[in-house]
């Protein structure tokens, strides 16, 4: 059978765009995966994760009732805050609603200006044309100098500052560092490119900011205090930067002084005061209230608003409430004109942390969708990833009509149903929901998402990115050429340094099927959790090109069993050796299990912890990694006697103790490659570098683990200690005789080196032999 390709590679950058709102809506939709989150309280400190929470009871609380909803979608970034406020977007009806989508990938002015289309008072059109007018056709360059001369004004003394609150470095900042700004030395530092003020303006006037997890604020090294011509600058300009580079202390509270006054920098540049918000949201309430309106804010990324964000989070916390919501009577009318609000604001969690506890109080709840396994467990992983492929594999036209068809409730049908291989696939690749995962199992996908991002909790566009992604659009033409899965691949689910498989195991996979070997390698460390070496079911060694080794072990993806467990079917995911189905009893099953698991289990399994460390140290040693002081120093002591024990001294004439007492061979003359701390030789020392040669690092592991099992064990009996004795023999003489080599090569200095005791112990051992001991002993 030839290597097939069913899904549509030109759509893999349309399906999977890690953007949720670029993604068009019939896409979006057929990928949709249901998010799984916790519902904490509305209190300002949170003890506990929340109560696990589902997106339909989200969509009903958040919709539903009269009240104001005020609802903070919190986590780190890529656990699904945009996906979120896109599908809350598209299941709200609309009627009877304002429904703003505020996305992350535009700038404040445009922000404001989609909050203020549609609407028709004067008062709209004015704050329209300021805004327009402030910031309307100017050029990056020209938005970094306006911001910079706002910035210079706001730390000044024409701030908005109460000076009589300001502690004595905030004085000095404030009459001192606009000298900073000013001078014509400094400006080139302060407008480079890609700088926080080039940043800035970008956010304010520009496109794409990029994604962000806080806010953009300047930090140290933002500061131009590096300067090597700093002679050019003004005599006020060289004090405060003397000052500065003098006092790490007033370098942070420089910092923190600008970006204090870094919002009103920025909104001054979109020609809106302090309460100008605040107005604006009160006003389209009004007019919307008049309406029979209600008026729902989504906001993608509330880092996007940064410079309006707390004068923003004033408005739309606001409900006539003063005096610590004491209302009066004109409070309850004045509240009766406004229209309903609910907001969902998409924020992480360290950002939301620094709202002020005002905010933190009003809000009605707020959801988080940092989950791990106990709301995500592994098949989650797989029914997601199954959506994405699904789509890949669907024309666009039929997805568009699925999507259009209101009264249909059912999900994208699985495009699999029109394969002729669906059966084979799916018993060998396996399958969820009637959706097929090839190329990947299982195992694969959470292997590959374990290996490629390294995060405990479950993160979606991680595993969109780096894992779907990046296999379907990278690898269609080595699947095509029967290349699949290739050396590279490894490479980036971190190869060779991660390895699951023993050295032991490698050789073995090298010794079966060299021409094969990384590619087998790959398959069996990424699709499955195996410790040895197995074959496949023969679908996957016909869809990879890879044929099997025969008279192995047989690692199947998927075994059903006709039994039920609380009215589910039982599904078994362990290895097997045949490849037929089977029923099983609980009882049948579970021996089954303990039959595999006693099978496969690993040579370290009778170790102790201690031992089996030092194993996998080598087995990561033997494949790049390095190995520690601690460790180099084990394998020396080890070593060092296995050599000592292994050389026939009286044979080859060498005396061990003179070349010890005089330090030149020692444990310290043996070194491996890639240990932590390389010590010093002393000149005319013995040496054993190992490897000896580049390409027997995994051979000289092997030998050293044999020489720790055998330590362990007194014998080489134990289970693959044949092997272990064949690398331990071969490469224990090998290294003897090159050692023995550079003994011979020493010169030997009769001061240091007396012959007389070697000769008299080689004449008692000949009289012992002969029976004249006693005679020799008297003489001498």
């Amino acid at each position: 059978m030839k290597p097939l390709l069913c899904w549509q590679t030109e759509q893999v950058y349309k399906v999977m765009d890690k953007d949720a709102l670029h993604v068009q809506q019939h896409l979006f939709l057929a990928t949709h995966h249901p998010i799984k989150m916790y519902k904490q309280t509305a209190s300002p400190k949170v003890h506990d994760k929340g109560a696990s929470y589902d997106e339909t009871t989200f969509l009903n609380n958040f919709t539903s009732g009269k009240d104001q909803v005020f609802v903070p979608i919190l986590g780190e970034s890529g656990t699904g805050k945009s996906h979120l406020i896109r599908w809350l977007h598209a299941k709200i009806d609309k009627r009877g609603r304002k429904v703003l989508l505020i996305p992350r990938l535009t700038n404040l002015k445009e922000i404001i200006l989609m909050i203020l289309e549609d609407l028709e008072d004067p008062l709209f059109e004015e704050y329209r044309q300021r805004v327009r007018h402030s910031v309307g056709n100017i050029t990056s360059e020209q938005a970094k100098e306006i911001l910079h001369n706002n910035i210079t004004l706001a730390i000044g003394k024409n701030g908005n500052h109460v000076v009589e609150r300001l502690n004595d470095a905030e004085l000095f900042l404030m009459e001192n560092l606009p000298h900073l700004f000013r001078d014509p030395a400094f400006i080139p530092e302060w407008f480079k490119e890609d700088g926080i003020i080039h940043q800035l303006a970008e956010h304010i006037v520009g496109g794409n900011g990029g994604r962000l997890n806080e806010r953009r604020e300047f930090t140290i090294q933002d500061l131009p205090i590096n300067l090597t011509y700093i002679n050019r600058a003004s005599e006020d300009a060289q004090y405060v930067y003397s000052e500065l580079v003098a006092d790490y202390q007033l370098q942070q509270e420089a910092v923190e002084w600008i970006n204090r006054n870094l919002d009103q920098a920025i909104s001054t540049m979109l020609s809106l005061s302090s309460t100008d918000l605040v107005k604006i949201m009160k006003q389209i309430r009004i007019e919307l209230a008049a309406k029979n309106i209600e008026l729902i804010l989504l906001i993608e990324d509330f880092t996007v608003l940064q410079g309006i964000d707390y004068q923003l989070l004033d408005a739309l916390i606001y409900t006539s409430a003063k005096n610590n919501d004491i209302k009066t009577l004109e409070d309850e009318e004045e509240k009766d004109k406004l229209c309903n609000m609910r907001v969902a604001l998409g924020c992480t969690t360290g950002y939301f942390h620094r709202f002020e506890d005002t905010v933190l109080t009003r809000i009605s709840f707020r959801v988080t969708l940092d989950v791990g396994e106990d709301l995500v467990p592994p098949e989650e992983i797989e029914r997601f990833s199954a959506k994405y492929l699904n789509a890949l594999r669907t024309p666009e036209q039929e997805i568009r009509q699925w999507a259009l068809d209101k009264e249909n409730t059912k999900p994208l049908r699985s495009a699999c149903e029109d394969c002729s291989f669906v059966e084979s696939c799916h018993e060998a690749f396996g399958q969820t929901d009637g959706i097929g995962l090839y190329p990947f199992n299982k195992k694969a996908l959470q292997i590959m998402y374990k290996r490629g991002t390294s995060e405990e909790n479950f993160n979606p566009r991680l595993l969109i990115g780096k894992v779907l992604r990046y296999i379907l659009e990278n690898y269609a033409e080595p699947i095509c050429e029967g290349q699949f899965p290739s050396p590279a691949l490894f490479d980036h689910f971190g190869g060779k340094s991660v390895n699951r498989l023993s050295v032991i195991a490698q050789k073995e996979i090298e010794r079966l099927d060299p021409v094969h070997y990384d590619r087998r390698l790959a398959l069996i460390e990424l699709w499955t959790e195996e410790y040895d070496v197995v074959d496949f079911h023969p679908f996957i060694h016909e869809a990879f090109n890879l044929p099997p080794l025969h008279d192995r072990r047989v690692f199947l993806q998927e075994v059903a069993t006709s039994q039920e467990a609380n009215g589910e079917l039982v599904v078994d995911y362990t290895s097997k050796d045949q490849f037929s189905v089977r029923e099983h009893s609980p009882e049948n099953k579970q021996n089954l299990k303990n039959e595999i698991e006693s099978t496969s289990r690993s040579l370290d399994d009778e170790l102790p912890q201690s031992l089996m460390e030092r194993i996998q140290i080598l087995d990561q040693w033997a494949n790049g990694g390095s190995l520690s002081q601690s460790h180099s120093q084990f394998m020396r002591d080890i070593l060092f006697e296995a050599v000592n024990d292994y050389i026939n001294w009286d044979f080859e004439q060498i005396n061990q103790k003179w070349f010890q007492d005089n330090g030149l061979w020692s444990k310290r003359s043996i070194l491996f490659e890639s240990q932590s701390t390389q010590q010093k030789q002393a000149l005319g020392q013995i040496r054993l570098n190992l490897p000896c040669r580049e390409n027997e690092r995994k051979d000289t592991a092997l030998t050293l683990q044999g020489l720790i099992y055998h330590q362990y064990y007194k014998h080489w009996e134990f289970n693959k200690g044949s092997e272990f004795l064949r690398y331990s023999a071969r490469y224990l003489e090998q290294w003897c005789s090159m050692l023995i080599k550079q003994m011979r090569q020493i010169p030997l200095n009769n001061e240091a080196f007396d012959p007389l005791p070697l000769a008299l112990d080689v004449l008692a051992i000949t009289a012992a032999m002969g029976g004249q001991l006693r005679i020799i002993l008297l003489k001498a």
